[in-house]
């Protein structure tokens, strides 16, 4: 087995896959870790494939933005020549609050500013 853990943004919504009559569920989406620092800073994308009713419980919490920790054995795949790095899940972690997109932008509206009362006396 190789071994992997790797920490990052998830990139993409999970989504269901499977469930005929003889295939397992299962669940994916993609991982971005960032690699290096400074000018050499770099990012690398994990496909990540959990099966397991683990896995479907949890799926609804993995949206795009959300911070994770992967830990799981390590694939790769060719595709018309490229290679794609993978990571079939055994352990999964949620880090962090709500993922960006669903995380309240504060809004002010001149309703909440607060009035001052220019005809107060000043104290001094």
């Amino acid at each position: 087995m190789k071994a992997i853990t790797i920490a990052g943004n998830v990139t993409r919504d999970s989504e269901i896959k499977g469930g005929n009559m003889d295939k397992a569920r299962f669940v994916t989406f993609a991982v971005a870790v960032d690699d290096g620092y400074g000018q050499n800073k770099s990012t690398i994308f994990f496909d990540c494939t959990w099966f397991g009713n683990r896995a479907e419980k949890v799926a609804a919490y993995i949206k795009k933005g959300q911070k994770v920790a992967v830990s799981g054995e390590f694939t790769t795949r060719e595709y018309n020549g490229k290679t794609y790095m993978g990571v079939r899940v055994n352990d999964l972690t949620l880090q962090g609050g709500k993922p960006m997109a669903e995380r309240e932008q504060p809004t002010r509206t001149a309703d909440a500013l607060p009035v001052n009362d220019l005809n107060d006396d000043i104290p001094w």
